[in-house]
């Protein structure tokens, strides 16, 4: 998904970061390859993961629905 991959940027974060940060923050269990596949757009984000990722950009969830 484009706008993930254009606010992990934004925010200067590698994927490896991120999960990482997400986990610790969100207490979830994400791998690298899973927000890979997100901004790839070979998996669609669940709407758990988007209420996660909103959170933690602090946008709305609308950001990452197709």
């Amino acid at each position: 998904m484009k706008n993930l991959m254009e606010l992990r940027e934004k925010a200067n974060l590698s994927i490896s970061r991120l999960a990482l940060n997400l986990n610790s923050s969100y207490n979830t269990d994400i791998r690298i390859c899973q927000i890979w596949d997100w901004e790839n757009g070979y998996r669609n984000i669940s709407n758990k993961y988007a209420s996660i990722l909103a959170d933690y950009f602090n946008v709305s969830e609308k950001v990452f629905s197709k």
